[in-house]
Formats: C-alpha cells, sequence, structure tokens
C-alpha cells in the first residue's frame, strides 16, 4: 500500500502547526548547516529546531548525514562558515567544545559512554562530580542516597555500588540516560542526544528505555532521537526531520505517519509490498558454490541463509544491529552460531576458531584495522607475513631477506607508500594501513575473503584501490563476502547484494535491481512476523 500524498507533505501542507508557530524559543536551533569533506558534500543547508519537552527523531539512511549533524551538534565537527546555532534564542559559539551552552547539551552513544569496571556511582560522578564532606573526603553515603533517588526515578531497582559492566543491556542503558539527565537543570535548558540507542538493546526491553525518555522530557529536556528502527521512531518520536544525501527533505509531526509512508519519505520512492521479498538467482547457475549457510541463528541472526559462488562478491547490507556484523565474524571463527549449518564447497564443516577458519582457507578483513588487523608496533614487512610465517622461515629460522623480498612484492602490486617494509604501520595514513590488512590476507590465497567495513576510514583514492585488490583476487578465484554499512560502494562492487533485516534475509539484489534505493528499501523494512503493518 503506498502512503497518500498527505504523508509526503512538507509542514504548512499537513494543517498541522509547525514547532517553530508555537510561541517559545526552541531549546536548541541549528540554521544553515553545511559541513564539507575532501570530494564530499556531508550536510547542505540542513536546519534543525529542538524543545523542551519533546522528541524530535532524527531518520535516514546511511549516509544520509545524520551522524554528521549529531557531530557537529556536540562540537566533534565544525560547521562551514554561515551556520548558526542559538541556545534558548541567544546566538551561541558552535565551536566551543566545553562550558557554557554545551554543559545542558548531553549525548548518548550506542555504546553509551559507560566505564564497565566502575560502580553506577562513579559512572554518575563522571557528570556531576562526588559530593565531598568537610576535609575533601567523598561522602560515600550521599552518593549512595543520590544514585538511588536517580535510578528510582527511572524505575530501576538496582545497587548503585554494582559494576555496570554487570548489568544487563536494557539496564546499562538506563543507567546512561539517568547519568544524562542529572546533569541537566530542570528548567527547560537541556538537550539529550540519543544516537542509535536501541541499535543493541532486545526488542522487549525497548519499552524500559522509552520510559527513561519520556521522564527525560516529561523533566523539560529537548530530545533529539536518532534511530534507523523506524518503529520505535513511530513510537517515541513526535517531530521529525528527514534527511537524504545530507539534505533536508522532510520535516513533520510523526502523528499519522505509517512505516511505509515513513519508509518513502527516507528512500524518496513508494515500495511494492507484493515485491519487496523477491529473491534474486545467482550470477550464473553453472556457478560452484563456494560456501553456503543455511537456518543459522545467533544472538541476532535468525533463520538465516544465503550462499556465495566461486569468483563471486557477495555484499551483505543492513542497518547496524541488524545482524550484519555477525555473519563474517561466525564464517570467521571469531563467534559460534546457536544453530544452522556452513557448507564449504558443499561439504558440511565446523568453524571453532579463527585458526580454524584459516586452515580451511578463509580469511578475515576485520573492521577493527586497529587492534584486529595490524600490530601497530610492527612493520610492513612483519604484518603482511605474519599469517603465513611458513613461506618466509627455513628449519624453524626466520629469514628476514626473504620476509622482506616477499613483502616489497606487495607493497609494488597494490601501491603501499611509502614503499619501504621496515616502516611502522603505526606511522602509515589509514588507506595505506588498510592496504596492508588486505594484503597480509590476499597473501594466503584464500579460498573465501571476508571483509568487513573494507574502506571506512580511507581516502577516496584508496576506497578505489582496495575494491580493485578485491577484484583481482575473485579474478584469481577467490569468493568475496563483503558486510558494509556504504550501500553506494556496495551496489557499484557486488555481484550481488543480501539484504538483511532483524536478523532475516530481507532480499537479495541482483545485477539492475542493486541499488542504494533498493538497499534501503528492503533494509528499512521490517517483517510481518513483527507485527509490522
Amino acid at each position: 500500500m503506498s502512503p497518500s500524498s498527505a504523508d509526503l507533505r512538507l509542514p504548512g501542507q499537513t494543517g498541522e502547526t509547525p514547532p517553530h508557530e508555537s510561541g517559545a524559543a526552541p531549546t536548541l536551533s541549528v540554521r544553515h548547516v553545511t559541513k564539507t569533506f575532501p570530494g564530499q558534500v556531508a550536510l547542505n543547508d540542513v536546519s534543525l529546531e529542538l524543545r523542551a519537552g519533546q522528541v524530535h527523531a532524527l531518520v535516514g539512511h546511511n549516509g544520509s548525514g545524520k551522524s554528521t549533524l549529531v557531530k557537529v551538534i556536540t562540537g566533534f565537527h565544525a560547521p562551514d562558515p554561515g551556520a548558526t546555532v542559538e541556545h534558548l534564542g541567544e546566538p551561541v559559539d558552535v565551536a566551543a567544545t566545553a562550558g557554557g551552552w554545551r554543559d545542558h547539551v548531553h549525548t548518548i552513544h550506542q555504546d553509551l559512554g559507560l566505564v564497565p569496571t566502575l560502580s553506577v556511582i562513579d559512572n554518575l560522578a563522571l557528570v556531576h562530580g562526588y559530593r565531598k564532606r568537610p576535609g575533601g573526603r567523598i561522602d560515600w553515603r550521599a552518593e549512595r542516597r543520590n544514585a538511588t533517588a536517580i535510578l528510582r526515578e527511572f524505575d530501576v531497582d538496582i545497587d548503585p555500588r554494582t559494576p555496570v559492566g554487570e548489568l544487563s543491556r536494557r539496564d546499562q542503558a538506563v543507567v546512561a540516560i539517568a547519568r544524562a539527565v542529572s546533569g541537566l537543570a530542570d528548567d527547560a535548558r537541556g538537550v539529550l542526544i540519543l544516537d542509535e540507542p536501541t541499535a543493541t538493546l532486545p526488542r522487549k526491553e525497548v519499552h524500559v528505555l522509552f520510559d527513561a525518555v519520556r521522564r527525560a522530557a516529561a523533566r523539560g529536556c529537548a530530545v533529539l532521537f536518532v534511530s534507523h528502527r523506524l518503529s520505535d521512531v513511530l513510537e517515541i518520536g513526535e517531530w521529525l526531520t528527514v534527511l537524504r544525501d545530507g539534505r533536508k527533505v522532510a520535516e513533520r509531526s510523526v502523528r499519522g505517519l505509517t512505516h511505509e509512508s515513513l519508509v518513502t519519505l527516507i528512500v524518496g520512492t513508494a515500495i511494492d509490498r507484493d515485491t519487496r521479498r523477491s529473491i534474486g538467482a545467482p550470477v550464473s547457475s553453472q556457478a560452484e558454490e563456494a560456501i553456503s549457510v543455511s537456518h543459522l541463528h545467533s544472538g541476532k541472526l535468525r533463520d538465516f541463509s544465503f550462499s556465495a559462488h566461486r569468483q563471486e562478491t557477495v555484499g551483505v547490507a543492513g542497518l547496524d544491529g541488524s545482524g550484519r556484523e555477525d555473519i563474517t565474524r561466525i564464517l570467521a571463527g571469531l563467534e559460534r552460531p546457536t544453530a544452522g549449518e556452513i557448507r564449504l564447497d558443499g561439504v558440511p564443516v565446523r568453524i571453532s576458531s579463527p585458526a580454524a577458519a584459516l586452515a580451511k582457507g578463509i580469511a578475515l578483513v576485520p573492521a577493527r584495522r586497529v587492534p584486529e588487523g595490524l600490530v601497530q608496533q610492527m612493520s610492513v614487512s612483519e604484518n603482511i607475513t605474519l599469517p603465513l610465517l611458513r613461506t618466509v622461515t627455513s628449519r624453524g629460522r626466520l629469514s628476514r631477506r626473504r620476509e622482506n623480498r616477499d613483502a616489497r612484492t606487495w607493497i609494488q602490486r597494490f601501491d603501499i607508500k611509502p614503499a619501504d617494509p621496515h616502516r611502522e604501520v603505526a606511522n602509515l595514513s589509514g588507506g595505506n594501513a588498510q592496504k596492508v590488512v588486505v594484503a597480509k590476507w590476499l597473501r594466503t590465497r584464500p579460498r573465501i575473503l571476508l571483509l568487513e567495513e573494507p574502506t571506512a576510514g580511507v581516502d577516496i583514492g584508496a576506497k578505489g584501490a582496495i575494491w580493485d585488490m578485491v577484484a583481482d583476487a575473485t579474478r584469481d578465484g577467490t569468493t568475496a563476502v563483503v558486510t558494509s554499512s556504504d550501500w553506494e560502494e556496495l551496489a557499484e562492487r557486488c555481484d550481488r547484494v543480501v539484504v538483511v533485516a532483524n536478523g532475516r534475509v530481507q532480499a537479495v539484489l541482483v545485477d539492475d535491481g542493486i541499488t542504494t534505493d533498493q538497499i534501503a528499501h528492503h533494509a528499512l523494512q521490517e517483517p510481518e512476523a513483527e507485527g509490522v503493518a
């Protein structure tokens, strides 16, 4: 069912009262924000207003500019000239990183920013400090009373002396919100920003988090809620801003929106529900199946099945928390599924560890270049040869000459700069360091090359070079499985794209069907089994 035209109108067309016409000045307003990076305009003249007591949702698919806007608001990025920021109607310095108006802005990211080894009391004190007795000693009794009172306000009954690492993910999220709100005054000056707070939270526990968000709004906070989970946006959001390709394309009340009309606002076109689950065919029906998984279950995956053929590049797309991240970790032996089967060349296998995966010809280029991908204190040659030392040893002794000669071959092949095998990888640029990671695993001549976010944090030139490295490997017989949040790259570089939503395969896109819009359509959908119409 396509959304009505009313669902797509901006304020002034819907018959609703836009926030700026309600009388009082917004708690925080950012106007005409543009942010340009080399070769990319991440934000283009974006304006946003946050109001006391209101939950304002910010949505858009990957690369739309949400994270950049949050980083501008929080002072991590400086906007291009021309942007203005006002707090309670008064101009403020957007470049200020602490003090003044920024003391009223608190952000909770997906990782929550808690210290797991410290108690709840200590984590709360990271914002407001400790109460002291005469003489300067910490008044622990007062701290326990205060922490208990804060937690009870959010309906959490836990001993505040408990290390937060021992709490459930739900209670950790509520502690993070309670900490942020406890540092805000009750005078409608506070701004609470929640960046993907439910991405790693079990669905049954989301309502507890939402109760905490509503309490924060009731205390007078202006809340910015950033999420890919559209059902969450529809449940908690009151006002909505939609970004697409760095521009604000819609601003309106959440009231009256459906899941599908919200998807259409985000993507820009409506999707035919009768075809959105269509599954594509392999690139060639004659191709050899190199790897397949059937009915895989894990922490996030539910009955997940897919296959990749020899010399094929298969992309795996999905929102953060969709289960996309689990696939390569399981195939690389870093995590174990709770159920399901993995086959290599049609033969069932067990992959119990990274060593077992490598023995079967499966190599992983991890998302975390440091510490998982590289040993920073080692040289380029040491990193490149590390996974396969037997080729540069003789009678149990390492041959430095052979190691450097071998490394120079890969340095030259992939244009790693500087072309110095003795250079510590810690002194390389991000793009050249990533080339080293890819080279070290391609050197093992893997049957299956798994890549997680292979071009994250590298410049545009290095991105092309890394994808060329993958293409060369597949021409030589390797099968590549790529999980990435960069949907544009997946659309351009992959033979097929598997789209994951809520732990399940939502669609497999092939040929002309592989577009960023189609990936977004399917990634943003929620299965009917979840009760979403």
